[in-house]
């Protein structure tokens, strides 16, 4: 009866085995599948904008020049603004 339950036992390993490699076989198709679609991956947070070191991450765009330049003068105008009034 001994050798019967292990003769039981191997084919029942055998099986579970089995099933293991066909699953093994249908995921690797499945990436397979998805590795040859050329769909483009979403771009993240990180690759569109700078973030801060400080947590919680601040992101922004950093200005242009012409953009800084604007700003510029129009703080040198309002501070010559704020000069003449308060004279």
């Amino acid at each position: 009866m001994a050798i019967k339950v292990v003769e039981k036992d191997l084919y029942k390993q055998q099986q579970t085995s089995d099933k293991k490699v066909i699953k093994d076989e249908k995921f690797n198709k499945n990436e397979e599948n998805n590795t040859n679609t050329n769909i483009e991956q979403p771009k993240t947070l990180e690759d569109l904008f700078k973030k801060t070191v400080t947590k919680p991450h601040l992101y922004y765009l950093p200005l242009s020049d012409e953009q800084v330049q604007e700003k510029l003068k129009l703080r040198k105008s309002n501070v010559n603004n704020v000069n003449l009034v308060s004279k």
